[in-house]
């Protein structure tokens, strides 16, 4: 009896065996009669159970089907292992008894389940200010801690320290479509120090601009290989915040202008949070590319800002530019170095050069753990106005999955 025999097998990354084809040729020579058998089988993944939470597939790449319109990726990416070298004859002399009759040829099918695809590992950081450009749904917790020099008040001269916090919600409705909303509120704290008389300090709390929009995104996958996230988001602030009493001068600095405060400390970032008795409509791009360990970001956007200023009404149209980026590191990929740069500018203003930007340098790191993303960073502003203030803040941000 001369056997010769082929197996086949593929393998996916996490999900093991997918598919296995085996042929078999059996040369049986009994008493001078010589017969021949050709035997085949496949054997074909059908499915498959992930014992990993949902949200951790997603952000290591695997989701279940390709959204609407998409063609499907395959998850193995690799070139399949070659095939081994035929097993060398083997001959058996002297058999006692006859062989056993050889059963009919033998073949397996089932059916294959849907191809994984790669989806754009909404998993990775987003960098520090800009938006999310996968289809995961957070709701976020940010909280911005500053100081800054007020300057010279009549005889003396003021400090603050701001706390802003702002919880924020993107709700995925489709792969590609996201509802934003948030709340952002301000605490306010000056000391006011005048050389005639002790030092005293006030409180002043503020609610900010509510605001909802929405956004699209969309992975690209690029012929060379990257994958490129866009985006494009709408969002309008509403004017809900509001400064109490401003045309008083009896008022206190933090009581009775924490809107202008905080919106003054957050400008470097976005004009349309704090700032009282404004209406902007946010409109802006976004562009995110990884290579590896490696990503980058884009964003672009106008802020067309409807104001009231001592019963004058007036408009602001700002142009915002943000590029930022970093690195994963570790060998669980679950952490990550981040920096931003942050610039704006008020197109229609007519400010000599470089005084009409407001700039702003973010260096941060992040860590992702179950369905948390949680992140510090430190904000320090580069432009001339917020430089001669002594502007410096720090940034603490978690998202919660869902």
């Amino acid at each position: 009896m001369t056997t010769k025999a082929t197996t086949v097998s593929y393998y996916a990354p996490t999900i093991g065996l997918v598919k296995s084809e085996s042929t078999e040729d059996v040369e049986s020579r009994i008493n001078g009669n010589t017969t021949t058998q050709h035997r085949t089988a496949t054997t074909v993944l059908a499915s498959y159970h992930v014992t990993t939470p949902a949200w951790e597939m997603a952000a290591i790449g695997f989701v279940g089907a390709s959204p609407p319109g998409d063609s499907p990726v395959p998850a193995v990416a690799d070139t399949p292992p070659p095939s081994p070298p035929p097993t060398p004859p083997t001959k058996i002399v002297a058999v006692a008894d006859p062989p056993h009759a050889t059963p009919p040829a033998a073949s397996a099918k089932v059916s294959l389940a849907p191809t994984p695809v790669i989806a754009g590992e909404p998993g990775l950081p987003h960098p520090i200010g800009m938006a999310d450009l996968s289809s995961t749904s957070y709701v976020s917790l940010v909280s911005r801690y500053g100081y800054f020099d007020l300057g010279n008040i009549g005889t003396g001269a003021a400090t603050a320290i701001a706390i802003l916090i702002e919880v924020k919600a993107d709700i995925a409705v489709t792969p590609n479509i996201k509802l934003e909303a948030g709340v952002p509120t301000a605490m306010v704290l000056a000391t006011y120090t005048d050389t005639a008389a002790p030092s005293s300090s006030d409180l002043g709390f503020t609610l900010g601009n509510l605001w909802l929009g929405g956004r699209y995104v969309r992975p690209i996958k690029l012929p060379s290989g990257p994958t490129i996230d866009v985006g494009a988001e709408l969002a309008v602030f509403l004017p809900t915040a509001q400064d109490n009493a401003r045309d008083e001068m009896t008022m206190s600095i933090a009581a009775g202008n924490a809107s202008r405060l905080a919106e003054s400390f957050e400008r470097s970032h976005d004009t349309g949070r704090f700032a009282p008795d404004q209406t902007t409509i946010h409109v802006a791009g976004d562009a995110r590319m990884r290579h590896g360990r490696l990503f980058g970001q884009l964003e672009l956007g106008f802020d067309r800002a409807s104001y009231t200023v001592m019963n004058v009404d007036g408009s602001a149209l700002w142009f915002r530019a943000s590029i930022g980026g970093g690195a994963v590191i570790g060998a669980t990929k679950r952490a990550a170095f981040l920096a931003e740069l942050t610039t704006f500018t008020d197109v229609l203003d007519d400010a000599p050069d470089g005084q009409g930007f407001r700039s702003a340098f973010d260096f941060g790191f992040q860590f992702r753990k179950a369905k948390q993303l949680m992140m510090l960073a430190l904000y320090i502003p580069i432009d001339s106005f917020s430089r001669d203030h002594d502007y410096i803040g720090l940034q603490f941000t978690s998202h919660f999955g869902f």
